[in-house]
C-alpha cells in the first residue's frame, strides 16, 4: 500500500483481509490477492532457500510518494517469497516504511528482514497482526495505535 495521507479503518479480520484493514482516503494501489492451497508448495525449502516468485511489476510512479505501508504474511519465521521479490525489484531508499505482518503467532525475524531488505528507507516499527485461523488476537487497539503513528 503506498498513500500520502490520512488512514481510513474497516472493521474486517483474516490474514488475506488485513490488506483491506488499512485502506486511505487519498489514495491507494494494491496488488491483487489470489487465494491458494495452503499444502500445494513446501513453503520451508522456499523461504530457506530465498526463492524469489515473480510477481507482477507495479505500474505506478513511487517517486510520487514518500510513505509506504508493507504487509505480508509470515511464513517460517519470515515474510512471505513474494515480498522478498517486491523488495529486491523495489527501490524504496529515502521513503519511510513501516510493515505488518500477518501470523498465527511465530513472528520470527519478519520484521529484521524488513529492515534488511529495505537499504536506505527508514522502516518503522511494525505491526504484529495474529490471528487464530479467522479468529483476530491482537488486539484492535494496538493496531489502531500503530495507525495513528502513520499520520
Amino acid at each position: 500500500m503506498f498513500f500520502k495521507h490520512e488512514p481510513h479503518i474497516k472493521n474486517r479480520y483474516s490474514t488475506y483481509k488485513s490488506i483491506d484493514f488499512i485502506i486511505t482516503i487519498s489514495e491507494i494501489i494494491r496488488k491483487e490477492r489470489r487465494c491458494f492451497n495452503t499444502y500445494e508448495n513446501n513453503y520451508y525449502l522456499e523461504v530457506e532457500s530465498g526463492f524469489m516468485p515473480k510477481i507482477q511489476p507495479l505500474n505506478i510512479d513511487l517517486t510520487e510518494y514518500d510513505t509506504v505501508i508493507l504487509g505480508a504474511p509470515v511464513w517460517w519465521y519470515a515474510f512471505a517469497p513474494a515480498m522478498k521479490t517486491f523488495l529486491h525489484d523495489t527501490d524504496l531508499s529515502g521513503k519511510t516504511v513501516y510493515p505488518f505482518a500477518t501470523n498465527g503467532g511465530w513472528l520470527g525475524h519478519t520484521f529484521q528482514d524488513f529492515v534488511k531488505e529495505c537499504p536506505g528507507a527508514q522502516v518503522m516499527q511494525g505491526c504484529n497482526i495474529r490471528f487464530n485461523e479467522d479468529k483476530l488476537l491482537t488486539p484492535e487497539s494496538d493496531i489502531m495505535t500503530w495507525i495513528k503513528k502513520i499520520q
